[in-house]
This record gives structure tokens, sequence and C-alpha cells, in this order.
């Protein structure tokens, strides 16, 4: 979306039902009770924070937050729990729904196949060792499913040489073409694995 105001967004959320990644500048962010157990906000996703206070890694209070992504239901509960001004940078929406039928199916077996096979005891057909590892490939598959869908579509390449362990390279391909070559390849979407 080229260009959003905080009603439209608000709009978005909560009278459309939409699914919505945002990034945006935040300031003047304050909690509204100094009695909120857990604040919402990490420091780790945030970035250039200007005269912050923090507890545990989680943000109190900020001048600036020069830049957050967040989900629609990050912002929900940020609007909640702080008070703040909002610059919006970028906005992307999606249907909420099920994932296709086959998908689901699959999901479904795996799970329930890892699940019966959990801490199964040795028997008559095979050792508890054999189970054990049935166990370990349905829960890689099941969590590959879940990989497919949510891995970071923009990663640099790193080269190392071996002959000097110290030295390494990186790839120079600006994002936005590393994100075009997987979209080319991608199979399933990412916003299935981010809702």
């Amino acid at each position: 979306m080229k260009s959003c105001t905080q009603e439209k967004l608000d709009e978005l959320i909560y009278k459309r039902n939409k699914a919505v990644l945002l990034r945006v500048a935040l300031y003047n962010v304050r909690l509204k009770d100094d009695l909120i157990p857990v604040p919402y906000i990490p420091v780790s996703k945030c970035e250039s924070i200007y005269h912050g206070s923090y507890d545990n890694g989680r943000l109190l209070a900020a001048e600036i937050i020069g830049q957050i992504t967040l989900t629609d239901i990050d912002y929900r509960i940020i609007r909640q729990q702080y008070d703040f001004d909002m610059e919006i940078r970028t906005v992307a929406t999606a249907r909420y729904g099920k994932l296709p039928e086959p998908l689901r199916r699959c999901v479904l077996e795996y799970y329930q196949k890892k699940t019966e096979l959990k801490d199964k005891k040795s028997d008559e057909e095979h050792t508890k060792e054999f189970y054990k590892l049935l166990y370990d490939k349905l829960k890689a598959l099941l969590n590959a499913q879940y990989g497919m869908m949510a891995q970071d579509p923009v990663k640099v390449m790193t080269k190392f040489f071996s002959e000097h362990p110290e030295m390494f390279e990186e790839e120079c391909t600006a994002p936005e073409e590393l994100l075009e070559q997987h979209n080319k390849k991608a199979f399933l979407v990412y916003q299935w694995g981010v809702w």
C-alpha cells in the first residue's frame, strides 16, 4: 500500500479484520500503566531506539523507535499497552482464512503420527530406539512445513575460504533482487507462516 493513515490502518485491522504487516516509526512511546507485568515491545525487534528505558529486554519507554515491523496482532497488543505517536512507513495486507485442505490434511497426518510415536516403548515389531527415530523424522517433517512458509526470504549469502577460515565474502545482491529471486521459486506463501 503506497500510503496509509492511522485511521485507514485501524479500519483495516479493527473493522475489515485484515491480516496486516507494517513497518512504523514510533515516537513518545510510554506504557499506559507502569504495573503491566510483561511489556510487549521487545528491544531486539526495534531499530534505532533513542532515549529508551528497558526491563529484561522489553521496552518501557522511548522518545523514538526508528523502525519496528509489526503484524496486526502485535499492533493490537501495543495499542492496549502503550501510548505513542506513529509514522507508518509500509503496509501490506492479506485475507485471513484457512490453509488449503491438502496442506491441512498433511499437517494433521504428520502431527497425529508424531503424537502416537512419542515415548512409544519397544514391542514385538520394533525397538524403542526405532520409534524414537521415526518420531524425530515426523517431527522434522512437521517443522519443515512451517519452515517452508516462514523462513526469511531475503538471505545474504556468505562465502568462507577453507584455506583462510578468518576470511569471508558476503554476496552484495540488493535485497529487492533477492526477494524477487525467492518469489520466482516460492511455492508456499509467507503469509501462511506468519498468521
